[in-house]
């Protein structure tokens, strides 16, 4: 009766602690898994940013300005050699000025928009870069020191379990003692 009460406890104890330790592990997992999941969240809107950038500083669209830049670089200098040769009256270049002016203020207003937008999507997917790059190592950190702990908790658990095993051989022992003795006649 006291040997079954007895494995009945450690049995007890036993499968407390596992619960104990699955629980623990399995709130360790969901804490990781949201971890992940933010990181994730990240990584795409670094994504979405890179490929606006990529967008941004297409080599099509740099060639087109500089194409429309030197057609208007022929025209001016077309019109130089129309008034070198005094085919056009004053009234007529001036408009003709006009025109092509506005046009490559049009032009240059959207190279420094460009421009402008492509150092803020460099600035900012630096920072991102060197932001992400920290925070993958920190949790790298993270991870080594959580398997350190694991490896650490597992070597106890097992020391106890070797302890456990160690007092049940013991108690054995002295049960087979007792019932050899002359106690266990009295019984």
């Amino acid at each position: 009766m006291k040997k079954t009460k007895v494995i009945i406890n450690l049995i007890v104890i036993i499968l407390i602690w596992l619960g104990i330790f699955a629980s623990g592990l399995w709130y360790g997992t969901i804490v990781y898994g949201d971890y992940v999941e933010e990181l994730q969240q990240e990584q795409e809107l670094l994504k979405r940013e890179v490929q606006a950038f990529t967008k941004v500083s297409d080599p099509k669209t740099i060639r087109l300005y500089v194409k429309e830049l030197n057609k208007i670089l022929d025209d001016i200098t077309f019109l130089g050699k129309i008034v070198e040769s005094g085919q056009i009256s004053a009234e007529s270049l001036d408009l003709y000025f006009k025109e092509y002016g506005d046009k490559l203020e049009s032009v240059n207003g959207r190279i420094k928009r460009l421009d402008t937008e492509l150092n803020e999507l460099d600035f900012k997917f630096k920072e991102q870069v060197t932001r992400l790059t920290a925070e993958t190592d920190d949790n790298l950190e993270l991870i080594d020191a959580l398997n350190e702990e694991d490896v650490k908790r597992t070597a106890e658990s097992d020391e106890q379990f070797m302890k456990i095993v160690r007092d049940l051989d013991s108690i054995k022992v002295m049960i087979n003692g007792l019932e050899d003795s002359k106690i266990n006649k009295f019984w």
